[in-house]
């Protein structure tokens, strides 16, 4: 049981939450970048919050001719 709590308590270190995807992009870009994750694949957890691969945050601040959608 105590590897069961182990690995449930451990996070990965390709994603971020919202707060820190606000702190990258900054705030008054939020709604855009929500709308840019349409379609994308990200991460739901237990309880309802969201975390974000780097590598589409990194995208997102790319310019839009840019861009890259898996």
């Amino acid at each position: 049981m105590a590897s069961m709590m182990t690995f449930l308590a451990t996070r990965r270190d390709d994603v971020m939450n919202k707060e820190q995807v606000i702190k990258k992009i900054g705030k008054k870009n939020w709604p855009k970048f929500i709308k840019f994750m349409r379609g994308q694949t990200y991460a739901v957890n237990d309880d309802g919050s969201a975390d974000y691969y780097d590598y589409d945050v990194e995208n997102f601040l790319k310019k839009p001719e840019d861009r890259f959608f898996d």
